[in-house]
């Protein structure tokens, strides 16, 4: 994403600033000053048979190919046709992201002992089902056992064994310098807190999904929880019921970044995405902009 714009004086490290914006866009987050305050639920199911059945058509190609691929498969090639869902809100300023990051959480084991722990995967907006496949499976190799080249867990580690009072005064300068675009690289590299979206999968513990709050601290705008493989009674066309296996997705969403319409939009298009996901073995046709950064800025090719 970097090498579509430049970055100007008022960007962020992270991000560009966005400058064409409707009047009550701007003003949202004066009005709303915490993503807590900000947050939109919304839920869809999908039709697990057919994804089952696209992963065993592919399995060939794609032998570790999973549900949780293709959700991020989906997220990926929806952030590069609707990008106003990847900008985020920092100290009531709206920025477009300049990466697609998403965090994941996983279970180190399946016990109650086991460890929480988070990696995070870059992909390209360009990216195919393909790609985000292989980029997944390295990192989920490398952290089903405790990694020390999992920068999160590194940083974690580090600091959680400070005295509380350093501790207190260490994030209150990483929130203070978050605000300004100053915290250090290194940190918005291993932060999960600063991605475009969070993914847990709460189905692998075996419950239905949940809503999960979005974080004060940093900038990610979307958490998606996907849940337990269900049955669903519905009707045919024909009139009679049948019973499908879906899983449950819950979105939870920061109302700032765009209007009610684009997200709208946007959750139809995820939708489409999902339940064909033949559309996401090609690249896409083209890489949509976000319009609300500066076209001064747009690099030459």
């Amino acid at each position: 994403m970097k090498k579509y714009f430049k970055k100007g004086l008022f960007d962020r490290s992270d991000g560009w600033k966005i400058t064409k914006i409707d009047p009550m866009m701007r003003l949202s987050p004066f009005f709303m000053r915490t993503r807590l305050d900000s947050q939109n639920l919304y839920e869809q199911t999908v039709n697990i048979d057919k994804i089952d059945e696209f992963i065993r058509k592919h399995k060939d190609k794609l032998p570790n190919l999973s549900a949780l691929h293709v959700v991020a498969a989906t997220m990926v090639r929806v952030f590069s046709q609707r990008p106003m869902l990847n900008r985020f809100v920092v100290w009531n300023k709206i920025y477009a992201r300049d990466s697609i990051k998403i965090a994941l959480v996983f279970k180190q084991a399946l016990t109650d002992e086991g460890k929480e722990g988070i990696f995070i995967a870059e992909f390209e907006p360009t990216d195919t089902l393909f790609e985000v496949s292989k980029t997944m499976d390295k990192l989920i190799q490398e952290n089903k056992v405790d990694n020390e080249n999992n920068h999160t867990d590194k940083l974690a580690n580090i600091i959680s064994i400070l005295p509380d009072f350093v501790l207190r005064m260490l994030i209150w300068l990483f929130y203070q310098l978050d605000k300004v675009g100053l915290l250090p690289g290194a940190l918005l590299k291993a932060s999960p807190f600063h991605s475009s979206a969070f993914i847990t999968h709460v189905g692998t513990i075996g419950i239905p999904p949940v809503y999960h709050h979005l974080y004060e601290f940093g900038t990610t705008s979307i958490f998606l929880a996907i849940g337990k493989k269900e049955f669903e009674l519905s009707m045919d066309e024909n009139e009679k019921m049948q019973k499908d296996r879906i899983i449950g997705l819950k979105f939870t969403l920061d109302e700032r970044v765009c209007d009610g319409y684009y997200y709208a939009k946007s959750m139809r298009e995820f939708a489409r995405y999902i339940n064909n996901p033949e559309l996401l073995l090609t690249p896409p046709a083209e890489v949509i902009l976000d319009p609300g950064v500066d076209k001064k800025k747009l690099r030459k090719f």
